[in-house]
């Protein structure tokens, strides 16, 4: 009888060893459990595998963290981007004003030579009396006493004073303004409305926001009308532009012939962000002062 070679000596083990491990304790196995744990090493990458291929099918709850949390990450990034969207979108949005600022403060300058200067609000001086605000524009750009407006037309104030890097500017509806000579007229210019060729009136700030002023009764000025500058005291730059509207046309009882009427301006310095300075060239200055240099 042949005897049998090693290979089927070594088979004849394994399937001894196998044989005795179903049915003998785990605890009396010793170094056959660790000679199991070493047959089994090279297929656990595998074996991770397929557990987490037969917990994603049966909806476990393994996946559904780690899908729960690329989803705040994803969320997370939306909101970020979102974020950069809109912070770039007011960025161009303030661009855009500012360019129409200045092509309004062009159209609307009249026969006076200027050059627009965009100037930031920074904030309000609480070291001045009254009502003043900074600007974020110096003596290097602006001058003491220029007029400063909103959307090319509407007289938002003037600059007070300068330094080398900002500004002071007191709007119209301060007291310290003191009273703006004006005129009125109407809302359109197609209105038939037979008023006086130049309804005059001399404005005072009431300290709320609005001016008051008197014109004759007969003036024909109704409430929603125009009110323009019209002040010698103040630079030409600053000629017809809009103080603000007629909101109240009451009768004086102690004066029969004479109207009471209320004003108020559009635009509010406390409300805007910005403002246009207009800044007079030198040309259009000498020849203010008679051509002397």
């Amino acid at each position: 009888m042949k005897r049998p070679g090693a290979f089927q000596l070594l088979l004849a083990a394994i399937a001894g060893a196998i044989a005795l491990s179903l049915f003998t304790p785990t605890r009396h196995l010793h170094w056959i459990t660790d000679l199991a744990a070493v047959v089994r090493l090279p297929a656990v990458p595998l074996t991770h595998l397929a557990t987490k291929a037969r917990v994603w099918l049966r909806g476990g709850g393994g996946v559904q963290i780690e899908e729960e949390h690329d989803l705040e990450y994803y969320r997370s990034e939306m909101h970020n981007f979102l974020t950069l969207y809109n912070a770039e979108r007011l960025r161009a949005r303030s661009l855009q004003e500012r360019i129409e600022q200045l092509e309004r403060a062009r159209i609307e300058g009249g026969d006076v030579l200027f050059e627009p200067v965009i100037a930031s609000v920074v904030g309000r001086n609480t070291q001045s009396a009254g009502e003043v605000y900074e600007l974020n524009v110096g003596s290097s750009k602006v001058q003491s006493n220029a007029v400063a407006v909103y959307d090319g037309s509407h007289l938002i104030g003037r600059i007070a004073e300068t330094n080398a890097l900002t500004s002071l500017l007191v709007p119209i509806t301060s007291p310290a303004i003191g009273p703006l000579q004006a005129y009125v007229t109407p809302e359109r210019a197609a209105d038939d409305r037979r008023m006086a060729d130049q309804v005059l009136t001399l404005l005072t700030p009431r300290g709320d926001g609005t001016f008051e002023g008197e014109v004759e009764h007969d003036s024909g000025v109704m409430v929603r009308d125009f009110v323009l500058l019209d002040d010698p005291t103040w630079p030409k730059t600053g000629r017809a532009m809009i103080i603000g509207r007629v909101v109240s046309v009451e009768p004086k009882q102690e004066s029969p012939l004479r109207v009471h009427i209320v004003v108020q301006p559009t635009y509010a310095a406390a409300n805007l962000s910005s403002v246009t300075i207009k800044v007079e060239r030198a040309s259009t200055m000498t020849a203010m002062n008679g051509g002397e240099q």
